[in-house]
């Protein structure tokens, strides 16, 4: 999978609200021989997001997120539609190593959703473990694990992958 968003957020004291656009290129998941007939699939997915961080201690930070996902995807014809909806909730630990380093684990469930949910309600849950580096105000790395497991539609399916994650985050 490969993946650009540009997200506007604005912040208060404890409460943060982003809207943020992705565009997904995603590749089927291999399980089944019927699965290599599958095509690779474009994505474009509104998303708003609430936040709500809690500053523990001086190191420790908890944070809950809340989101919905308008998700629309290219059809095999070109055109766009197949809509769906999906809820995510994360729950995120954050460690500030020192001013510039950061190391965090979160767990996210995901549902779907109207418009059109299919037939699994339950979507996939992440568990991410992750390692962030801030070089300056402006750009920051981030490197992590996630384990994600998948229901797919014909709900005896499920899907269990090992992901490695680069991001590269620039602030205006």
């Amino acid at each position: 999978m490969e993946g650009f968003r540009i997200m506007t957020t604005y912040r208060t004291k404890n409460f943060s609200f982003s809207f943020a656009p992705f565009l997904l290129h995603t590749y089927p998941l291999y399980a089944k021989s019927t699965d290599l007939d599958r095509l690779d699939r474009l994505e474009i997915r509104p998303t708003i997001f609430g936040e709500w961080s809690k500053k523990l201690s001086q190191k420790w930070t908890f944070r809950s997120r809340l989101g919905y996902e308008y998700r629309i995807f290219k059809r095999d014809d070109g055109s766009l539609g197949d809509e769906q909806g999906r809820a995510r909730l994360r729950l995120q630990m954050r460690y500030a190593w020192d001013k510039k380093n950061t190391i965090f684990i979160s767990e996210e469930p995901l549902y779907n959703f109207a418009p059109n949910v299919p037939a699994n309600s339950f979507s996939q849950n992440q568990l991410y473990l992750a390692y962030n580096h801030a070089f300056t105000s402006h750009f920051s790395f981030e490197t992590g694990y996630c384990w994600n497991h998948r229901q797919r539609a014909s709900l005896v399916e499920f899907d269990e992958e090992n992901i490695l994650q680069t991001h590269f985050i620039f602030r205006l």
